[in-house]
């Protein structure tokens, strides 16, 4: 079906080409106007396309302008992240080997504040939030705090998402809290599916599209390792 209805869209777009033709008479016009009825239902994946292209050759390169203070073991004093780059269940912290298996994960002296959800409210779609770790201390000690508003961290991972409607970005900057400096700058680039087009609807491309995975691309793997040392991914 899908390959029938296809080829049927084609001799439509060929039809009314050479029906205009016979008013125009000019062949580059007729050619012109059969490329654009073609591709008309796939414009937002050609321009697509050429957003994926021109971020992945430009932009995808992480910025790293300065770098934090480490200790002689190599630890950072504290680090906080907004909830996009720091979800993890609370049941990381329910088992003291958890625990340990964080400390040694993150490289950090005295504080982790990251966005964790509860497993046990899962069912009520309700999350635990936003939670200040202690990581100087023997036994699990945590607390609730609102938002990244309430960080304490010296140096903080703080994002921004801006929507351009058939692509969005995820700006993140990583800061030193104490000294207002600016460590590095990293991106991400999401491009969703669309899927009550013309060419979903009547050319039977939804199928198609879902068998695909919503593109993504980021360079904060490479950005972190490169300021921090570590990959943060909880």
């Amino acid at each position: 079906m899908f390959l029938a209805v296809n080829i049927l869209y084609l001799l439509i777009c060929l039809f009314i080409s050479f029906l205009i033709h016979n008013f125009i008479k000019n062949k580059k016009l007729t050619i012109s106007l059969f490329l654009f009825l073609v591709f008309v239902p796939f414009w937002d994946l050609i321009l697509q396309k050429g957003v994926i292209n021109y971020y992945e050759a430009f932009l995808m390169q992480p910025k790293v302008y300065s770098y934090p203070q480490k200790d002689d073991n190599g630890k950072i004093e504290s680090l906080a992240a907004v909830s996009l780059f720091a979800n993890s269940s609370s049941d990381c912290l329910s088992k003291i080997e958890k625990f340990e298996k964080l400390k040694k994960q993150f490289p950090i002296n005295t504080v982790l504040e990251i966005f964790l959800e509860d497993p046990t409210k899962q069912k009520f779609n309700n999350k635990f939030g936003y939670t200040r770790i202690n990581l100087d201390e023997n036994d699990i000690s945590y607390q609730q705090i609102n938002d990244e508003s309430e960080f304490i961290s010296r140096y903080q991972i703080l994002a921004e998402e801006k929507d351009f409607f058939v692509y969005k970005t995820i700006n993140v900057k990583i800061w030193d809290d104490r000294k207002n400096i600016l460590l590095g700058e990293g991106l991400k680039l999401e491009i969703p599916l669309k899927n009550n087009s013309f060419r979903n609807k009547y050319l039977f491309w939804e199928k198609k599209n879902k068998e695909e995975n919503i593109y993504t691309s980021d360079n904060y793997g490479l950005l972190f390792k490169k300021i921090f040392g570590f990959n943060f991914n909880t």
